[in-house]
Parts: C-alpha cells; sequence; structure tokens
C-alpha cells in the first residue's frame, strides 16, 4: 500500500499508443531520505 506524501520508486513496462503513455508497475520501493525523519 503506497502512503500518501512519500517518495516511491516505481518499476514496470511504459508503453505508448497514440501519444497515451501507460505505467503497468511491477514492483514498487520506498525512497529513504538519509536524513529524513524516520531516521534515528
Amino acid at each position: 500500500m503506497l502512503d500518501y506524501g512519500k517518495p516511491y520508486l516505481l518499476y514496470g513496462r511504459v508503453e505508448a499508443d497514440w501519444g497515451a503513455l501507460t505505467l503497468t508497475v511491477e514492483k514498487t520501493r520506498p525512497i529513504h531520505h538519509p536524513n529524513g525523519p524516520d531516521q534515528k
């Protein structure tokens, strides 16, 4: 589940059809800032 306001890396396939882009997400990974509030 994604958390609002936190950045994530999205892995998957980008496809274009008639100028419309879609991303089929296969994997997600949260991005942690080294000095963020979650770090001690």
